[in-house]
């Protein structure tokens, strides 16, 4: 799960799509599957850890403000720690928001500005918690159950079902992410049929890409 929320993006003539989901719904094989296609996909936490990799300037600014308990014992940002300080403290977390957003932007929309393509995927956890799924031309939100993603979450991490239901419990609910949706992926059988569904929602892009040229031109 990203710590860090997201962005706005700059004016551009591509369609701009961004991909969401609660932790463990299966953004990350949604992406990796979109990226197979050939759609240049941009992820918010990719480039969280671009920005805060050991040496970064951003790296040092949470220090000054957060500690040196921030860093593990070759210099690197703990991220754990920092997510233990940040993680209900909503002043802690605008303080890191602060220093890690303008460069996550000025990145991405780097990153995008060179692309080209029909359109782009911008993969962003906590887009509607961060009130920036108005920026973007849809919607597309990745739907699984909780015990599905309960399953995952403890697959692939160390957390314990307290601090797993912590996290659920800190993010926008499934009807919250459905109201903001244009598109619904629901993750809910194999992977054939999750890229049988992710198929048929790229035609569907590439459609209104040519509906928008067609009309523009």
């Amino acid at each position: 799960m990203g710590i860090f929320g997201l962005l706005v993006w700059d004016e551009s003539p591509m369609l701009k799509i961004a991909l969401t989901g609660g932790i463990g719904s299966g953004k990350t094989t949604v992406s990796d599957y979109f990226r197979k296609l050939g759609v240049p996909v941009i992820d918010a936490d990719e480039t969280s850890h671009e920005v805060t990799q050991a040496g970064a300037p951003a790296v040092q600014q949470i220090v000054d403000v957060f500690g040196d308990s921030v860093l593990d014992h070759d210099g690197n940002l703990d991220r754990t720690a920092l997510r233990n300080i940040v993680f209900g403290d909503t002043e802690s977390r605008k303080q890191l928001e602060s220093i890690l957003h303008p460069e996550i932007r000025r990145r991405m929309n780097d990153a995008a500005s060179r692309t080209q393509s029909p359109y782009c995927l911008f993969s962003i956890p906590l887009l509607i918690e961060t009130s920036q799924h108005t920026s973007y031309d849809r919607i597309l939100v990745v739907e699984t159950s909780e015990d599905r993603r309960r399953t995952w979450i403890q697959a692939r991490s160390d957390l314990t079902e307290g601090e797993i239901t912590a996290i659920l419990s800190a993010q926008v609910s499934d009807k919250q992410r459905r109201g903001a949706a244009d598109d619904l992926l629901i993750n809910d059988g194999g992977i054939d049929d999750l890229h049988a569904r992710i198929d048929r929602l790229h035609q569907r892009y590439l459609a209104l890409v040519r509906g928008q040229e067609q009309s523009n031109g």
